[in-house]
């Protein structure tokens, strides 16, 4: 059984979980809508750009570190945090968790996981708030 083929289904209806596959290389292979939606991009036009190009300039050796660690360490992940400019071309920040996939027919890609942070935190007084009521 192809592990690819169910994972995009799993995460396709996410409404909070970015899912990304790309190859060794930062070529984009699959997206889930929540991703293509956040980061103003089309299914139809990832595979011909590269993941790096919506990543924050300052960020791209973190990016290219993880692609080149789960590379070298098929089945482990690694995270990472990266600004990502979104579909008003305002940087967000993002952690994901990266993880080498070898397939059946000897080909290798990386999955990718990641959530918005950029508000990490926020709401924490409503939250107390609600606690104590």
């Amino acid at each position: 059984m192809n592990s690819i083929a169910l994972i995009p289904e799993t995460f396709e209806r996410s409404q909070h979980l970015y899912y990304v596959l790309v190859k060794a290389d930062g070529s984009y292979v699959k997206a889930n809508s929540h991703f293509l939606h956040r980061f103003g991009l089309q299914l139809e036009a990832i595979q011909t750009i590269s993941a790096f190009s919506r990543v924050h300039p300052a960020d791209r050796v973190r990016c290219n570190n993880a692609l080149a660690f789960c590379s070298r360490e098929p089945g482990k992940s690694m995270s990472v945090d990266l600004r990502k400019q979104d579909s008003s071309d305002n940087y967000i920040s993002t952690r994901w968790e990266f993880a080498g996939i070898e397939q059946e027919d000897q080909q290798f890609y990386i999955q990718c996981i990641g959530y918005d942070v950029t508000d990490d935190g926020s709401g924490s007084e409503e939250l107390v708030t609600f606690k104590s009521q």
